[in-house]
């Protein structure tokens, strides 16, 4: 990209991808479906609509599976030894790069003003594992540390 202007640090940049980009988007969202193979389609916000419930474990998937495009991702950082105990969701965590992930078990934890509050378990998978293989991050993360999932 060239600039027309000198910018300033901190100044805010808008790009214009022009008529042809945004008729296109709009009608992109105007006909949008699910796939025809995807019957039991659920868009993702579904699992938001009610926070209390918790979210299946691998091994309660296998009778109550997900919907086939529900592919759940972790964020994912290492700091060795650093935080101890159970952890509370920060939004700065929002920034950590994700992985795909499996979760493994879940626990209950104190009930607070959103409602019940759980604690889970995960294994983090590659992106090209995510029909089951456990992606081994050994290498690099030595057995018991903790990790912010």
């Amino acid at each position: 990209f060239i600039a027309t202007r000198d910018i300033q640090p901190g100044e805010e940049v808008f790009i214009d991808y022009g008529p042809e980009w945004e008729e296109a988007w709009n009608k992109y969202e105007k006909e949008w479906s699910a796939s025809p193979d995807s019957d039991n389609y659920v868009h993702a916000s579904m699992l938001l609509s009610d926070l209390s419930i918790p979210l299946r474990t691998a091994a309660e998937q296998l009778s109550e599976p997900y919907p086939d495009n529900i592919v759940f991702y972790c964020h994912y950082d290492y700091a060795p030894g650093v935080w101890e105990g159970p952890w509370v969701w920060e939004d700065w965590w929002a920034q950590l790069p994700m992985l795909p992930c499996r979760i493994i078990s879940r626990e209950a934890g104190d009930v607070n003003a959103d409602g019940e509050a759980y604690y889970y378990t995960i294994v983090m998978l590659d992106e090209d594992e995510l029909d089951g293989a456990v992606y081994n991050m050994e290498y690099a993360i030595p057995s018991g540390e903790n990790h912010i999932l």
